[in-house]
């Protein structure tokens, strides 16, 4: 990691390089976390909402434009171009949240042929996003479930929504493994005094029954005191008469 960050030292990778290492620390830490951190993290992020990115939108944005120049290719006169050119010239203006101050003029010179559809697209994608702004988050829930729906916005998850849906997995799974295996789950995320058992070692029994005692204070674990491999293991050395 260390070279890797000293090659993109200065390049227009690096932000992106420092950005998901941040990511990736901070979903080990929330996998880590106990229950109570986890919900209360959950809880935080769906308040913080959805900031509509080009996940969503810009894609939307140029598939609508890929629409039009192709449109404008297939125009047999002169006259439908132009009005191709219009519609580009709109699409774009619209895109970037700018006002078009002849829009009216170029829905009726669209109206008709194929770039109207493009161009409606456009203005709906304008509105939506006038809107979502000004909306409280459960409005944005439902005018991007719409929007998704009708085509004005790309199906593509944004990047808030695909953070979401990695931290509820995680979290569901961190329960998961809990419940499970809770001493394995606290080895494999270095919990506070978790640390391999050696039943020959009175401090490493003693540092153990600690760990059982914290996980089912902090984490709602289950009074366990083996990791499933711990318990094959002392099994096996029992069956074989092994002290």
């Amino acid at each position: 990691l260390a070279t890797l960050r000293e090659e993109v030292k200065g390049t227009e990778q690096q932000v992106p390089l420092e950005a998901a290492i941040q990511a990736s620390a901070e979903l080990g830490q929330f996998s880590a976390a106990t229950p109570q951190e986890r919900a209360a993290r959950l809880a935080e992020v769906r308040a913080a909402g959805v900031t509509i990115d080009d996940a969503s939108i810009g894609t939307a944005k140029i598939s609508t434009l890929e629409a039009v120049d192709a449109a404008i290719g297939r125009a047999e006169t002169d006259e439908l171009k132009q009005t191709g050119e219009a519609v580009r010239a709109a699409v774009i203006a619209l895109g970037d949240g700018r006002e078009v101050a002849d829009l009216d003029a170029v829905l009726t010179q669209a109206r008709g042929t194929e770039f109207a559809g493009e161009l409606e697209l456009a203005v709906r994608r304008k509105e939506f996003v006038t809107k979502y702004q000004a909306a409280d988050r459960d409005t944005q829930k439902t005018l991007l479930e719409e929007a998704r729906k009708e085509g004005v916005i790309s199906a593509n998850r944004t990047a808030d929504e695909a953070f979401l849906d990695t931290l509820e997995q995680i979290d569901g799974a961190a329960n998961t493994a809990i419940a499970k295996d809770s001493i394995q789950y606290a080895l494999d995320n270095k919990i506070t005094g978790a640390a391999p058992l050696d039943l020959g070692d009175p401090d490493s029994v003693n540092d153990r029954m600690a760990l059982v005692s914290y996980m089912a204070d902090k984490y709602d674990a289950p009074p366990n005191i083996f990791s499933d491999e711990e318990r094959k293991f002392y099994k096996e050395k029992a069956n074989e008469g092994t002290p």
